[in-house]
Formats: C-alpha cells, structure tokens, sequence
C-alpha cells in the first residue's frame, strides 16, 4: 500500500502484534525530519526515506518533522529488496496511538 493509499492502525502493539508483508532483517533507526503532505505524500516519503534510513529488507518508524502530516508516524517496511522507499513496493502504515514501539523487532514482521 503506498503512502497515499496507506491505512492507519490504532494502538498496533509491538510488543504483541505482527504485521504480515515481508520478512525483516533488521529495524532502522528511527528518524523525524522533513515536510511531509497528504497531497504529496509519495513523493515527499520517496525524498526523505533514502537508502540511508531504510535499508533493503528493513523497516524503519518515520515521523514527519513538518507539513500537513507533522507528528504523524509511519511504519514503512521495505517490500522489494531495494533500499529506499519505492512507491508502490514498499508498505506505508500510519501509526496512530502505538504501544511499546521501544520493542519493535524482526519478529513483528512475516511474509
């Protein structure tokens, strides 16, 4: 599902909850910065997330710094084995409420 596309889910648990898309080899660091708007999202996420915050077969949470989305937080999940964010390869999921993000892991992701 791509940004514009993308679903929103309440209280996700990392802790318990699983996403099924694609295994993971490793979770990202966590980064906020950049502008980030409903209109533009693709485009804004395919600038901001580069191969340096989302390597190939990661996932990394991404919190627009500015925009119309500012504070708002994306599980973004690597889809095609590139690095970067790719529209229409890569999950976006915005995150609304998360629980226990501090546990995020492989584990939280299958294919």
């Amino acid at each position: 599902v791509t940004g514009a596309e993308r679903d929103t889910i309440h209280a996700f648990d990392f802790a318990n909850d699983i996403v099924q898309f694609a295994a993971v080899d490793a979770i990202a660091a966590a980064f906020t910065v950049g502008s980030v708007n409903k209109a533009t999202i693709d485009n804004d996420l395919t600038n901001i997330v580069t191969a340096a915050h989302l390597p190939a077969h990661d996932a990394v949470l991404y919190t627009a710094k500015t925009g119309n989305l500012a504070g708002h937080t994306f599980l973004i999940v690597d889809g095609n084995g590139v690095a970067g964010y790719q529209t229409g390869s890569d999950l976006v999921i915005e995150l609304s409420g998360a629980l226990h993000t501090g546990s995020i892991s492989s584990a939280n992701f299958i294919a």
